[in-house]
């Protein structure tokens, strides 16, 4: 991990312009190599649930919860 320290009496530029562009491809949906896609992550909670009623859904999470 890189801590970032501000030098006093200067702009942060590169801090400021780093932020930025993670911010706008995060935006775009970009992704680090070898991660699970957003999309792959969707599908799979939506398999995970699919077909079971709103009351088998609660009563599984009260079992999870005990």
């Amino acid at each position: 991990m890189i801590e970032w320290t501000l030098k006093s009496g200067r702009d942060n530029h590169w801090l400021d312009t780093s932020v930025g562009i993670q911010v706008a491809a995060s935006i775009e949906g970009a992704e680090l190599p070898g991660e699970d896609s957003q999309e792959k992550r969707r599908q799979s909670r939506k398999s995970a649930t699919a077909g079971i009623s709103l009351a088998e859904r609660k009563a599984r999470k009260r079992r999870r919860q005990r």
